[in-house]
Parts: structure tokens; C-alpha cells; sequence
């Protein structure tokens, strides 16, 4: 093993006694307490883990416009004309603005 993360509570399991986990070319290949390796080796305290922060599809120019342009009602969603008619309201400055907001509630 590369790493062990000692001393972890797991996001699925948070009230559950700490665990460790095993860590290979940066894959997780083992959890559980007390784990024997020769690696090196990290103490979490006691703290949470979970899963990376990854968004495989996010539009951050159109992120937090509820405001200008109500989400759709029923089952058959169409944003693409409605977010145009607003589109030209868009800055530099207010896509940032807007964009880091919702950063940060991703973090």
C-alpha cells in the first residue's frame, strides 16, 4: 500500500467506530480497522470522508437564475428558449459571481 488514512469515519456510516482505509496508485483497496501495512500514513481523527467532489455536467454561466428565469413546470422541460431570453442580461462579472456562489455551496 501507498497510504493508509487511519483513524476515519465513513460518510455511510458516520456513527460507526473509526475505520481505516487502504489506498493503492490512488485507489482505495481496503477498509477496515486496524489495518497492517508498511506505507505511509495518515490520522484523520476521527473525521468524515467521502467521495471527491466531481460534476461530470454543470453549466456555471446558468447556475443560481431562478430569479430571472422560473424552472420549468411539468414533465416535458424545455430551458434552452427560456434561458436565451435572459442570456443577453449576462455579464463577466455576474456569471462569476454566480458561478463561485454555487462553487461554494458545492465545497
Amino acid at each position: 500500500m501507498d497510504l493508509i488514512l487511519r483513524n476515519t469515519r465513513l460518510a455511510h456510516a458516520p456513527e460507526a467506530p473509526p475505520v481505516d482505509i487502504g489506498v493503492i496508485d490512488g485507489r482505495i483497496v481496503a477498509i477496515e480497522a486496524g489495518l497492517q501495512a508498511d506505507a505511509a500514513e495518515y490520522d484523520a481523527g476521527g473525521l468524515l470522508v467521502c467521495g471527491g467532489f466531481v460534476e461530470t455536467h454543470i453549466h456555471l454561466d446558468k447556475s443560481c437564475i431562478l430569479d430571472r428565469c422560473a424552472p420549468e413546470i411539468g414533465r416535458q422541460a424545455d430551458a434552452v428558449p427560456r434561458v436565451a431570453a435572459v442570456k443577453s442580461t449576462f455579464t463577466v462579472q455576474d456569471v462569476y459571481d454566480r458561478a463561485s456562489r454555487t462553487l461554494e455551496k458545492c465545497i
